[in-house]
């Protein structure tokens, strides 16, 4: 499996303390893809993929400047202007970086008067990290709830086809997850519908029951390495 985006190391205290919520950026944890990416696009006022051209901070707030390549929901405008909390050596926030030149997905809340802000709660990401979740908003469809898994072996192959039953994942991209498991999941019995979509999950070493996974089309046919 290619490398996992740095977003996963932020759900591992999540997942190592399920039930339990995150202290430091509480987001509010979704299990469900579905659920979460559309939980995101209800509660933003503005969704647009852009540029950032320039930004300015103070202590508290980063404001930046992006040019607007699409727009999935709100008014359209070729430059927006979003802000966000700055973070500092002796505050942690939950305010979303932004980098000059880097294009984003940007789920913003607010108004063409108060303006636009944003956090890493709403979904805000690197457009490069988004792939599935814009070719999910630009069909306007959601993407569909993986129905059981394959985890990769120390020796480098692949388990068999598991069921999802007792497994609880973290959805940082619409394709991609941080997913536990309190039990071992079970092998599909023989017979059972076929697999797809499914979650391809990277090796956890034994005693570990957190793993990064990835939503493919179907999990009998998993790439090779």
């Amino acid at each position: 499996m290619s490398s996992w985006p740095r977003a996963m190391v932020l759900l591992v205290p999540l997942l190592l303390a399920w039930p339990s919520r995150a202290r430091a950026c509480d987001c509010g944890l979704q299990l469900d893809v579905r659920d979460a990416l559309n939980s995101a696009r209800v509660r933003a006022d503005l969704i647009f993929r852009g540029q950032v051209v320039e930004s300015r901070s103070d202590e508290t707030r980063v404001t930046v400047l992006l040019s607007v390549r699409e727009t999935f929901k709100g008014s359209v405008a070729a430059m927006r202007l979003v802000s966000t909390s700055a973070a500092s050596p002796e505050r942690f926030t939950c305010g979303s970086h932004f980098q000059k030149g880097v294009e984003y997905l940007v789920y913003a809340s607010g108004d063409e008067v108060r303006g636009f802000s944003t956090d890493r709660c709403a979904r805000t990401q690197p457009a490069s990290e988004a792939t599935a979740e814009l070719a999910s908003l630009r069909a306007g469809t959601l993407p569909e709830r993986p129905v059981a898994l394959r985890r990769l072996r120390a020796d480098g192959s692949w388990g068999p086809v598991e069921s999802m039953s007792g497994v609880k994942c973290a959805w940082a991209r619409a394709d991609t997850a941080l997913c536990g498991w309190r039990q071992e999941p079970q092998p599909l019995p023989p017979g059972s519908p076929a697999a797809s979509p499914g979650l391809l999950c990277a090796f956890a070493p034994e005693g570990t029951s957190v793993s990064p996974c990835r939503l493919v089309p179907d999990v009998s046919r998993p790439p090779r390495r």
